[in-house]
């Protein structure tokens, strides 16, 4: 999977013990912290600026690619 600049991405994070996950356009900017580039990407909603590492990134790779999203036929729930 290759990220452009300009182009919408789904990443994941933690609020409160929650999974949270938001679209966000990849600015192609980055900037590095501990010898690790951490990427800018933005929330078009509200403008909101989010950072990532690859390996982050890559977490979210399955948000984004059906290909590599599991499936079950039925989930039973309580």
């Amino acid at each position: 999977m290759t990220l452009s600049k300009g182009s919408t991405f789904f990443v994941a994070f933690v609020i409160d013990d929650r999974p949270v996950v938001v679209q966000a356009i990849f600015t192609g900017r980055y900037v590095t912290l501990n010898g690790e580039q951490t990427y800018q990407l933005e929330n078009p909603n509200n403008q909101n600026n989010y950072y990532f590492t690859e390996a982050q990134l890559k977490e979210c790779a399955p948000l984004n690619d059906s290909s590599l999203m599991g499936e079950d036929a039925e989930l039973t729930l309580g």
